[in-house]
């Protein structure tokens, strides 16, 4: 992963607004989910394919699946998945030289924005906005026309996309986002799309944006 500081470079020049999703990109809720399915289903689960699905993924049922989410909203896990300690340095450092921050997560219900806030606060984030949507990320992201924009999904990277090509709601000039497709151990869901990029983690991802954007 790169330094923090290696944000810095490029991205001083203007005000610019920073969209990105929470879980594989910020919080690493893979370790997270593993770790409490392995516990309830008193069992060490081992990646069977670099899916997007959980099911699929570790190979477990819908009805295992469903457990583990069950134990896992009781646990108010939302508000514990650790983050990415290099990735909570780099938003910090945009939020001090004055760039905005959004946050656009999918969670199943308010209060589980609730406890993604708290998360976010106690990790310095209490700067960044926070979207919480229960299916498509399209009217988000049209509010908030990010210049730059990183998800582990193919789908919402998509929807950036789309979004970047469509007309303003105020009809004024905007240029389409920098959208970048973070693998996180995964295949996203889908299959590759022409212009969006790919990187291992969101700081390469910045690097890429503040040198070339």
């Amino acid at each position: 992963m790169r330094s923090p500081s290696d944000t810095r470079q490029g991205c001083a020049r203007q005000r610019r607004h920073y969209a990105l999703d929470a879980d594989g990109v910020i919080f690493d809720f893979d370790t997270a989910w593993r770790a409490c399915a392995s516990v309830l289903l008193s069992m060490d689960l081992t990646v069977q394919s670099p899916a997007y699905r959980l099911q699929d993924r570790y190979g477990l049922s819908n009805r295992e699946v469903q457990k583990v989410w069950t134990a896992w909203n009781l646990a108010r896990m939302w508000r514990r998945v650790p983050a990415f300690p290099q990735v909570v340095d780099a938003l910090r450092m945009l939020l001090d030289m004055q760039h905005d921050v959004t946050i656009i997560t999918l969670l199943p219900d308010a209060k589980d924005g609730e406890d993604r806030r708290i998360a976010l606060n106690t990790l310095g984030l209490h700067r960044a906005h926070l979207v919480t949507v229960s299916a498509s990320k399209r009217e988000a992201l049209r509010q908030c026309r990010p210049d730059f924009y990183a998800d582990d999904c193919w789908q919402f990277c998509a929807e950036a996309q789309d979004i970047g090509r469509s007309p303003s709601a105020t009809g004024s000039p905007w240029s389409p986002p920098f959208v970048a497709r973070i693998q996180a151990g995964h295949d996203g869901g889908g299959t590759a799309i022409e212009g969006v990029r790919e990187f291992p983690d969101v700081l390469q991802a910045l690097a890429f944006f503040h040198a070339h954007g």
